[in-house]
């Protein structure tokens, strides 16, 4: 809230808690779903469905995804498919050497994940 405080946005921001496997959203809702470094915390693989399936379900027709992390990726990818999202995967991506090198002093790959609901 600081953030969009300080971009002069605050009165357009609503910040809610929840957990991605269970967002606290209705169905269709949002024009983009954004994810940064969040696949990676879930362990399990029924988990990191169910997160690709909240998203693709809070996703209105025609919206859009980005999802950025380290690993996972092609199971994003197939699981964003199986629930109506047109989902691909690059290596780096747009993520480019410069934010890979700050993020991880270049020892581990980022992948972006970008999609378009059907």
């Amino acid at each position: 809230m600081e953030n969009a405080k300080t971009e002069g946005v605050g009165d357009r921001v609503e910040a809610k808690e929840g957990d991605a496997r269970n967002l606290p959203f209705g169905n269709g809702v949002f024009d983009s779903v954004v994810s940064n470094f969040v696949v990676y915390e879930l362990q399990k693989r029924e988990d990191r469905e169910q997160m690709m399936r909240e998203m693709a379900r809070v996703l209105k027709p025609g919206g859009k995804i980005a999802l950025v992390d380290f690993i996972f990726a092609d199971e994003c990818v197939e699981d964003l498919r199986k629930y109506g999202v047109e989902a691909a995967r690059e290596r780096d991506g747009k993520i480019s050497f410069w934010v890979n090198a700050v993020l991880n002093l270049g020892m581990v790959r980022t992948y972006l994940v970008t999609g378009k609901k059907g």
